[in-house]
């Protein structure tokens, strides 16, 4: 009992370990850009956690990344960190009920949660105080952005299954 205990607690440093790496990764200015572009390395290892460890603890790990992201950016405090709570929480559920475990819904899932927290984002943001030429953010900002971060989602989705399947095969034998 003891000993699956400390591997829990080890497992759930470990995802916060990569969290915050990730997001270091993330807000560094100098590194991983693509015609001024960055991924958003966080999102991907959210998603991931719920879908691998489901809705309550997925949709805390979901917080924690749009607390993350509320940090970096410069707009409406809050709004990332209840967007990702709900989503995370969704796909956490959507994993359990609907959908099958695999890189592709991985992919799928992660996607749709960016599209919801870039619409989101968009409409108060932008869209809501009636800017001019807005178009122009969410095709040359958020579609890019929405791309790359799908690009590096499969990696960060089998590196945090083998870690969960290591830890699960530690704690049942």
């Amino acid at each position: 009992m003891y000993r699956d205990t400390m591997l829990c607690s080890l497992k759930h440093a470990l995802y916060i370990g990569i969290l915050i790496m990730l997001y270091l990764l993330q807000t560094n200015p100098f590194l991983f850009h693509i015609a001024g572009m960055r991924p958003l390395w966080i999102i991907p290892v959210v998603v991931a956690i719920a879908m691998l460890e489901g809705e309550y603890i997925g949709a805390f790990y979901g917080t924690a990344a749009g607390v993350l992201c509320d940090l970096s950016a410069t707009k409406l405090f809050g709004l990332n960190s209840v967007l990702m709570l709900l989503c995370c929480a969704a796909v956490g559920l959507a994993v359990i009920y609907l959908m099958r475990f695999t890189t592709l819904n991985s992919v799928l899932l992660t996607g749709a949660v960016m599209l919801v927290k870039d619409l989101f984002c968009f409409y108060f943001y932008y869209a809501m105080w009636g800017y001019s030429g807005i178009w122009r953010v969410f095709v040359f900002d958020m579609i890019p952005e929405l791309i790359l971060t799908l690009m590096v989602t499969p990696p960060l989705f089998l590196m945090l299954t083998h870690i969960k399947t290591k830890f699960d095969e530690r704690m049942s034998s």
